[in-house]
């Protein structure tokens, strides 16, 4: 996807007049996306597509995907969200799914970051260890 300085620009403008408070005011957005389309200024696909790409960042970084290898109960999702929510300033949209190749212990992930405690990934540690 090749975006020109100038559409990058304009979708980063739009973007910013989309945020409250560090989130997408969906609403918003779709009024403004609505009135880019029916202008259509230069350039006005790659100003959508970079705006796309900007919202669906600020979509990643909010959202906080716990696997666990057992189905956590009500109790230890609380906790869980608790410890996570306490890592960022943002409000997080929580994501929890069960994966069974973690042995035990838990993966959570939030945008590109990700924390590690379970047996499988100390396994992984203590193999890479060994060979090499």
């Amino acid at each position: 996807m090749r975006v020109s300085k100038q559409a990058r620009k304009q979708a980063r403008a739009l973007y910013q007049a989309c945020l409250k408070d560090g989130i997408v005011d969906r609403q918003k957005a779709l009024m403004l996306v609505d009135n880019l389309i029916q202008t259509k200024p230069r350039e006005y696909i790659q100003v959508l597509q970079w705006f796309l790409f900007l919202v669906r960042q600020n979509e990643l970084r909010r959202t906080a995907i716990v696997e666990t290898a057992i189905e956590p109960s009500s109790e230890t999702i609380a906790k869980l969200k608790d410890a996570v929510q306490s890592l960022t300033t943002l409000p997080l949209i929580f994501e929890f799914r069960t994966n069974p190749q973690l042995i035990a212990g838990a993966r959570i992930q939030i945008g590109d970051q990700v924390w590690e405690n379970s047996i499988s990934a100390r396994l992984k540690l203590l193999k890479a260890a060994l060979t090499g």
